[in-house]
């Protein structure tokens, strides 16, 4: 094959007219019934070749293989790889579909192969780049996109279940779809459990109306096993016609979710974290999703779990190496460490389930499979009384295993700790090169250090503290260690001259040039760590809520996350302490949007009590009145404070379930929310107005005090100025 395309397309001495090579192009090579294109397509081949070809016989892009397959050359291009610059130059353009007969009578860019597949599903299928999917998109009619495969997914549904990046989702979206709605469902089919719609329709909840109103504006379609088909997305209303009603579906949205849900692959989730960081909506939805009850209490068992395996192994290790200790009893601890053990197991086991390959990928599930081993080996070395030599070294390494088991919790529990951890773990890795340098000037120096000590003789006097440090190889590397991180004196290392120029030399380039190396390192590591951070916690948070939702599916009480009867009665707390909130208010309405009485009372935004009461105080002028509004806050702080202590006090002893909703959103929904970037761009923006506003007050005021001897004047300045800001 290579001799035959150097002949041809490279060889000026070749006499063949051009028909003729057409023909030799054109020629049909083994079962799959090749042409010379399809086999260069095949192998990867350079741009240069694949131009050199089509310049000779551009008809070749049309001709189909065999019926096996009906294929194209391009689509053999994206199914072994090839570069994207020649995947492009073989996608036939519209002349090609209007002048070649093989397109003109079946367009094989836009219909099915014998796979019921286009070029876009195999661009999918074989994880072709972004850039090769938008420009065989735009090679391609709008039709190509919603045709769906053998298994009834369109390609951008294929992109989905494969675990493409967001990028290749978006682009290949259908004329009509909004991407942002695409994103919210696809995030709620990752978090929410699949109801029966049937059972739904009879359930005290269902309000098929409300629904059809204010979310979807198409009818109903049923699915092939009951469940929702889908509506579509262009369609979805009801944030902008109804945003009150849109905002309790969002709180309890199981429902909804249902009506759209895509088959998702946990491959995409770290695209999807990606996204999380940065748009608010999709954050929403997953810190709804974390405060309902179920969640809660996982993470409510999580903390409890790793905070009795510290003191369950610190105990247990205690008793069994102090000298009292009795082979024949055994401590109540050891019982308790090894239930933690085993619910730990049983999560990791979940989470495996749940992740499946890209569960191994992860070096922090690795660690703690590695902690359960090492806990559990120590739990049967207890239980056999066996406390040999190895068992303190074994535990030294369980002890720390197990405190940053804890670290390994806060990271992905709490925005902020997962910043931090992920801070200290880029730190880490961008300190390995200054690591292994150090390594080498610390053993040189060591070796140099120990060699003039033997050398001088200093080692022959016992007497001589300062020598003995250097004595021998493993003596000396450990004492220029600890002149490495305690910092070294001159004159305890200045016996001899040679030992004079070493110290001299080893504090330049410790003191000099190592530690600004470190500190330059670390500084911009911790620069570019945040964002990595926000990706690595909900990445977590996804797992986490793909896991619940396996747990939602088993137990029929859970509805969409919530234990009905526990709702009920949280519920009836927050209504009550609203009705006392609205009594007690500063004022006889509320400003601002927020989302429990308890968010309200305890925050200092606009709308909030201690801005509102500043706000209000402010105005009144009467002093009685105003005395009357500091009453009215008090007491709205004391019995706020007091049943957020006693519901508090209540949840942790029931791991989170009798928690009300306001405070799992004041607990865990604001330790899940920082400023994104859209949240951020607004808060300036609002800023820059509130100071554009002052600027025109204050030179409004300006004005007036100016103009105040000329009425006149000031009432025609009046005028216009009304007339201007009319028109702004």
């Amino acid at each position: 094959i290579k001799r035959i395309l150097y002949r041809l397309c490279f060889s000026a001495s070749c006499d063949l007219s051009e028909t003729e090579v057409k023909n030799v192009f054109t020629i049909r090579h083994g079962w799959r019934e090749d042409t010379l294109l399809m086999l260069s397509a095949r192998r990867n081949p350079p741009l240069k070749v694949i131009d050199a070809m089509l310049k000779k016989c551009h008809e070749c892009i049309a001709i189909v293989d065999t019926a096996l397959y009906d294929w194209i050359p391009v689509i053999y291009a994206i199914a072994y790889g090839a570069s994207h610059e020649v995947i492009v130059a073989m996608i036939p353009d519209e002349n090609d579909c209007q002048n070649l007969l093989p397109l003109k009578e079946f367009n094989f860019l836009e219909n099915f192969d014998v796979y019921n597949r286009t070029p876009l599903h195999w661009t999918v299928f074989y994880g072709a780049s972004v850039e090769t999917v938008i420009a065989l998109r735009k090679k391609t009619f709008s039709e190509a996109l919603n045709k769906k495969d053998d298994l009834n997914k369109r390609p951008f549904e294929m992109a989905i279940n494969e675990g493409t990046s967001m990028e290749v989702v978006e682009a290949l979206l259908p004329d009509g779809l909004d991407f942002a709605t695409v994103e919210m469902n696809i995030i709620r089919s990752i978090i929410h459990k699949k109801v029966n719609y049937d059972s739904y329709l009879h359930s005290s909840k269902a309000d098929v109306s409300v629904i059809h109103k204010n979310f979807i504006d198409t009818p109903i379609s049923k699915g092939p096993k009951g469940g929702v088909d889908e509506f579509k997305d262009n369609d979805v209303v009801a944030w902008q016609e109804n945003e009150h009603q849109a905002k309790e579906l969002q709180d309890d949205e199981d429902e909804f979710a249902d009506m759209k849900r895509y088959d998702v692959s946990s491959k995409i989730i770290p695209y999807l974290a990606k996204q999380l960081q940065k748009k608010q909506h999709l954050q929403d939805i997953m810190v709804a999703k974390s405060c309902q009850t179920i969640p809660i209490a996982f993470l409510m068992m999580d903390f409890y779990s790793c905070l009795l395996l510290i003191l369950s192994f610190r105990s247990s290790i205690t008793y069994y190496l102090t000298p009292e200790f009795i082979p024949t009893e055994s401590t109540p601890w050891l019982i308790v460490l090894a239930s933690t053990i085993l619910y730990m197991t049983f999560r990791e086991l979940c989470q495996m389930y749940v992740g499946g390959i890209s569960w191994f990928l992860d070096l922090w599930n690795l660690f703690d499979v590695t902690t359960i081993a090492i806990v559990a080996w120590c739990i049967v070395k207890m239980a056999t009384s066996n406390i040999d030599d190895s068992f303190t070294a074994i535990t030294v390494v369980a002890a720390a295993m197990v405190w940053f088991n804890a670290l390994a919790f806060l990271r992905s529990t709490f925005l902020r700790f997962s910043i931090f951890v992920s801070g200290l773990m880029t730190i880490i890795q961008d300190l390995v090169p200054f690591l292994i340098v150090s390594l080498v000037l610390l053993v040189g120096f060591g070796e140099m250090y120990n060699i003039d000590s033997l050398a001088s003789g200093e080692c022959r006097n016992p007497t001589n503290d300062n020598g003995m440090f250097f004595c021998t190889f493993g003596d000396s590397l450990f004492s220029t260690y600890a002149l490495f991180v305690g910092g070294i004196e001159m004159a305890d290392l200045a016996s001899t001259t040679i030992m004079k120029v070493i110290s001299i030399a080893f504090g330049f380039f410790v003191a000099v040039i190592l530690l600004n190396v470190v500190i330059a390192i670390v500084s911009n590591s911790w620069d570019s760590v945040a964002e990595e951070g926000k990706e690595v916690f909900w990445n977590y948070r996804l797992l986490f809520l793909n896991d619940i939702k396996n747990y939602e599916e088993v137990f029929s009480c859970v509805d969409g996350g919530d234990i009905q009867c526990v709702e009920g009665l949280t519920g009836f707390m927050d209504s009550c302490l609203d009705r006392i909130c609205k009594l007690l208010w500063v004022r006889s309405e509320y400003w601002g949007n927020f989302d429990s009485v308890l968010d309200r009372v305890i925050s200092s935004k606009y709308g909030g009590l201690s801005w509102q009461y500043r706000y209000d105080s402010k105005q009144e002028t009467n002093p009685v009145k105003k005395l009357f509004l500091t009453t009215k806050a008090a007491l709205l702080v004391i019995i706020v404070g007091m049943s957020a202590c006693i519901w508090f006090l209540v949840g942790l002893v029931t791991c989170g379930i009798l928690w009300p909703k306001s405070m799992r959103r004041v607990i865990f929904g604001n330790a899940a929310l920082v400023d994104s970037t859209e949240m951020e761009n607004l808060h300036n923006y609002v800023v820059h107005v509130a100071d554009d506003v002052k600027w025109i007050r204050n030179a409004k005021e300006e004005e007036e005090r100016l103009l105040h001897p000329f009425p006149l004047i000031r009432s025609r300045s009046r005028v216009g100025t009304i007339q201007e800001s009319a028109t702004e």
